[in-house]
């Protein structure tokens, strides 16, 4: 996938893995490009110079890096102006957003991308490939391995809530999916288990819950 949406409230810490994404890439600075704007959202007009500079090639690579790393300001028009730039990038280009809170974005935009929930410690490497960005290898662990690996997101709704409305979009699109590769189908009942289980816990965390622990009730519950 040529689109990566890193997920975390600090943006000190999703700048930090966009950074360290574009470097990984291979990609020059003079080769990135980001939406300009002065003004606290995001609007069409940015939405569409980036898109044409992101058209344009390289000037001293193989590959372009667009960024927008606080994708929660762009406006709903601009987002949806995004969206087929996600779909069919240029061949050369790569696109890198951060965003605070899934839940500020639309959801076709989130499904276009591979979805990176980013540790809560500043400085910790952030696999790609790590359970919980991919919950096709959260499912894959023991269940002690599943407590570890929850333990690890934090303890506060700021550090949980993102992980929970990431894990609930993924297994909408896959639930989705399923029903149509019949080799998936298997999966069906105990992923609908899941989302039931972090729905009821997103409903409820206005009220005075611990987050982690029903987290936890839910991962125990699964196969």
């Amino acid at each position: 996938m040529q689109t990566v949406l890193y997920i975390h409230h600090d943006p000190a810490i999703r700048e930090q893995a966009i950074r360290a994404t574009i470097n990984e890439w291979g990609i020059s600075p003079f080769d990135c490009v980001a939406p300009a704007s002065d003004t606290p959202s995001i609007g069409i007009k940015e939405i569409r110079a980036f898109i044409k500079r992101l058209s344009l090639l390289p000037q001293q690579g193989t590959h372009t890096a667009g960024i927008i790393a606080e994708a929660e300001r762009l406006t709903t028009e601009a987002q949806q102006a995004l969206l087929k730039t996600l779909e069919e990038p240029p061949a050369h280009a790569y696109i890198v957003i951060g965003v605070s809170n899934i839940q500020t974005i639309l959801g076709t935009i989130v499904s276009r991308c591979e979805c990176r929930l980013l540790p809560s410690t500043p400085g910790t490497p952030v696999p790609s490939s790590a359970p919980g960005y991919d919950l096709h290898s959260f499912f894959a662990l023991s269940k002690g391995g599943k407590i570890a690996y929850l333990s690890t997101i934090g303890t506060t709704k700021e550090h949980l809530l993102p992980w929970i409305d990431t894990a609930i979009t993924t297994l909408r699109t896959e639930l989705i999916s399923d029903q149509i590769h019949t080799k998936n189908r298997a999966a069906i009942p105990y992923k609908i288990a899941f989302l039931h289980a972090l729905l009821e816990t997103r409903k409820y965390q206005e009220n005075n819950i611990n987050i982690l622990l029903q987290l936890e009730a839910a991962a125990l519950a699964l196969p």
